[in-house]
């Protein structure tokens, strides 16, 4: 999960954007190298389906393929009026 700063939750779960398959020369995969870069935190709002990093393979230093590391769910904003209804939903349910 990333940090999501100013939101209704802290942290938004990522995924990653349909990989598909790679095909490898034989005995290529010793030498198969994967990357992963992420934003390391977020401002709210965020909407499902943002981009936040890349997934990338390459072979010998050469880039095969990458992909984009997307958040799997919206975050709200964390307003005045959205933290009085969760204190009013906590103290109802007393």
């Amino acid at each position: 999960p990333i940090t999501v700063e100013g939101g209704m939750s802290d942290r938004v779960n990522i995924v990653c954007e349909d990989v598909g398959f790679l095909t490898l020369p034989k005995g290529g995969s010793e030498n198969l190298k994967q990357s992963l870069t992420v934003k390391e935190s977020l401002t709210a709002p965020v909407k499902k389906g943002t981009e936040v990093g890349t997934l990338t393979f390459s072979l010998n230093g050469e880039e095969l393929a990458s992909f984009a590391i997307l958040t799997d769910e919206d975050v709200a904003e964390k307003t005045y009026g959205s933290v009085f209804a969760l204190l009013w939903q906590a103290l109802t349910r007393l």
